[in-house]
């Protein structure tokens, strides 16, 4: 499964990433044939706290990629017979 980082390192520390890069790779992602992704944020801790989805993210993903309801994949269960 991929990881998609949704922030990006500055000089104050951190700040979110471009939404539309964000959905590019994911794209790309998807094109490659991944069936899921991970989206994750670097130095998040309780010291330094950051908001990991923001809202024009969370917005743009409930509009594109993630706009309909997908049903969940069952992988097929070990020592079952064929």
């Amino acid at each position: 499964m991929p990881g998609l980082g949704i922030n990006k390192k500055t000089e104050g520390g951190r700040a979110p990433r471009d939404v539309a890069l964000i959905l590019e790779q994911y794209r790309m992602c998807q094109d490659a044939g991944a069936r899921s992704v991970n989206f994750y944020s670097l130095d998040n801790n309780e010291n330094h706290l950051m908001l990991l989805l923001t809202e024009p993210l969370i917005d743009a993903l409930r509009a594109g990629p993630f706009a309909d309801k997908v049903p969940a994949y069952h992988p097929p269960a070990h020592g079952t017979p064929k």
